[in-house]
C-alpha cells in the first residue's frame, strides 16, 4: 500500500497540469483513501482537494462521491457533526438529480451508514462493559439504548433499500457492504435490547429466563449468518481493505453467543465460539499489519481487550498492554473516532 502513493500522486499531478479536473478529482480521492488507511495526516487535506476538483469538473456524480469521501475522513478524525453535515449535503445533491436513487449508495452509502451506526456502536460497547460515560451522568434506565435501537433500525432499512439497487446491478462490493451494514445494525440492536429490557418493568414468570436465553441464542445465530454472508461476499469481491470490519463484528457476535451458551451450560459450544472469535481477530490483525493499516490495528487491539478482558489466560499479552498500544496508535494517527470507546475500555479495566 505504501508503494501505491507515489504513482497515485504522479497521476494527480499530471491530470491537474492538463486541467483534467474529473480525473484529478478521482485520483486525489483515491490518494486520500489510501492515506486514510495508512493513517497519514494528509488524507483530510486531499479529501478536501478532491471536492475542489470535482466542483471544477462540473460532474454532479463526482461532487457526491468526493463530498462523501471528505465526510468519511472527518468521521474517522472524530468530527461527527461536520461529517454528518457533509453527508447530508451530498445526499441532498444526489436527491436533486433526475432519475437517480435519492439516498447515498455504494461505498458512499456504506460510509454514511457507518457514521449513523457510531452512536449505537458506542452504546452497545457501553452495555457490554456495563459502564456509562461520563461518571457524573446518572443511568438512563434504557432511554439512550432505546434511541440507539431506533437508529439501528433506520440504518438497517436504509441498507436494505440500497442493497436492492446493488443486487439488481450485480455489484459485488456494494452487495457485500450493504450486507455488512445489515449485520452490524442487527448486532448492535441485539446487544442494546438487553439494556432496554433492564429499563422496563419485569413481568415474566420464574421459568422465563432459560427460554429467553435460548431465544437470544437463536437470534444471535441469525446475526452470525448475516455476517458470514457479508464476509464471504467481501472475499468474492476481493475487497480485503473492508474485511477487518466484518471480522470485528463477527468476533463480537461469537463472544456474545459464547456468553449466552455458558448460561445454558453449553461450555463446549461456548469455547468453540470464543475460538472462532480469536481466529477472526487474528486474521484482522494479519491484514492490518500487512497493509499496514494502523487504524485497523487500533480497532483490533480495542476488540481484543474488550471482548476477552475477563478470559483467563488472556489469548495475547494482556488487555492492559493492548489498550496502551491502542491509545498510542489512536493518538499518533488522529483516529479520534475511537476516543470515547477507548476511554470506556480503559475505565472498565480499572474496575
Amino acid at each position: 500500500m505504501t508503494e501505491a502513493s507515489e504513482p497515485l500522486r504522479a497521476s494527480v499531478d499530471l491530470a491537474e497540469s492538463q486541467k483534467d479536473w474529473a480525473n484529478a478529482a478521482i485520483g486525489v480521492k483515491n490518494l486520500s483513501e489510501l492515506e486514510l488507511m495508512l493513517g497519514q495526516s494528509e488524507a483530510l487535506r486531499n479529501a478536501d482537494q478532491s471536492v475542489v476538483f470535482a466542483n471544477r469538473s462540473g460532474d454532479a456524480d463526482l461532487e457526491v462521491i468526493m463530498g462523501s469521501t471528505h465526510a468519511d475522513g472527518l468521521h474517522q478524525s472524530g468530527r461527527r457533526t461536520q461529517s454528518e453535515a457533509l453527508f447530508r449535503e451530498a445526499e441532498s445533491l444526489q436527491a436533486r438529480r433526475p432519475q437517480t436513487f435519492p439516498k447515498l449508495f455504494s461505498v458512499a452509502g456504506f460510509q454514511y451508514c457507518d457514521l449513523l451506526l457510531t452512536g449505537p456502536e458506542l452504546a452497545a460497547w457501553q452495555t457490554l462493559l456495563a459502564k456509562s460515560r461520563p461518571k457524573d451522568v446518572p443511568a438512563d434506565n434504557g432511554t439512550m439504548a432505546a434511541t440507539s435501537v431506533i437508529s439501528c433500525r433506520v440504518t438497517f432499512e436504509r441498507a436494505a433499500q440500497t442493497r436492492t439497487i446493488a443486487k439488481r446491478e450485480n455489484r459485488l462490493l456494494d452487495i457485500a457492504l450493504d450486507d455488512l451494514t445489515l449485520g452490524r445494525a442487527a448486532l448492535y440492536e441485539f446487544v442494546l435490547q438487553s439494556r432496554v429490557s433492564r429499563g422496563e418493568s419485569a413481568q415474566t414468570s420464574p421459568s422465563s429466563p432459560l427460554g429467553m436465553r435460548s431465544e437470544k441464542t437463536i437470534g444471535l445465530t441469525s446475526v452470525a449468518t448475516s455476517l458470514d454472508v457479508a464476509l464471504n461476499e467481501l472475499r468474492r469481491a476481493a475487497s480485503h481493505q473492508y474485511l477487518p470490519l466484518g471480522l470485528f463484528s463477527r468476533a463480537w457476535c461469537s463472544v456474545a453467543k459464547a456468553n449466552l451458551l455458558r448460561q445454558l451450560d453449553q461450555e463446549r459450544q461456548a469455547v468453540d465460539c470464543e475460538t472462532s472469535a480469536r481466529r477472526d481477530l487474528d486474521e484482522a490483525w494479519e491484514i492490518a499489519e500487512r497493509g499496514p493499516m494502523p487504524l485497523f490495528l487500533a480497532d483490533t487491539l480495542l476488540h481484543r481487550a474488550r471482548l476477552f478482558r475477563a478470559v483467563t489466560p488472556y489469548p495475547w499479552i494482556s488487555p492492559q498492554a493492548d489498550l496502551v498500544e491502542a491509545r498510542r496508535l489512536i493518538e499518533k494517527h488522529g483516529y479520534w473516532r475511537r476516543k470515547e470507546e477507548l476511554e470506556d475500555a480503559e475505565a472498565a479495566m480499572l474496575e
